[in-house]
């Protein structure tokens, strides 16, 4: 670990679901190792899991919550429960706040495509309410020309300024 500074806990399924997750990155804790994870924070998560997440080190839970509406999230998370995940974000944001934390930073990603790019101020607007720390935009991937019915990506001349918001 002598190198590593930075260490993700994405990118080969849902993290969540790793019923370990918590001890596997105590391991990095008071290494000077930045930790995080990327989420789509859909299972319901207990009040001893949301404490194991803010508490075992990580430096970053980034959720993703693609709409500011129920209407607009089911969308591309076909199947998915709007309110258990905006449910688990409000959580984590107001147990991190009940513990005095500085970290996990608590980051809303937004994938932009053409059916919520609308939604943009909501979700600002949103996240200051809710008091996430980040809150990021970012394209999501779909075909510019799908068949009708599919998610669309966001119109290539949409102003999309990608960079983080914080605190939102």
């Amino acid at each position: 670990a002598g190198d590593l500074f930075v260490c993700w806990y994405f990118s080969t399924g849902e993290p969540l679901l790793n019923k370990h997750l918590g001890d596997i990155v105590a391991e990095t804790r008071g290494k000077e190792i930045f930790s995080c994870i990327s989420t789509n924070l859909s299972l319901p998560l207990t009040d001893a899991r949301i404490d194991e997440l803010l508490t075992c080190g990580l430096g970053c839970i980034s959720g993703s919550l693609d709409g500011a509406s129920s209407e607009t999230y089911v969308q591309y998370r076909r199947g998915g429960q709007f309110d258990l995940v905006v449910g688990n974000m409000r959580r984590l944001v107001a147990r991190k706040r009940e513990l005095g934390l500085r970290l996990p930073h608590i980051e809303w990603r937004f994938l932009v495509f053409e059916h919520n790019h609308h939604e943009i101020p909501r979700a600002r607007q949103l996240a200051r309410e809710w008091g996430v720390d980040l809150l990021e935009f970012y394209p999501g991937l779909a075909p510019i020309d799908p068949p009708v019915g599919e998610v669309r990506a966001v119109p290539a001349n949409l102003p999309l300024d990608l960079a983080h918001e914080g605190p939102a």
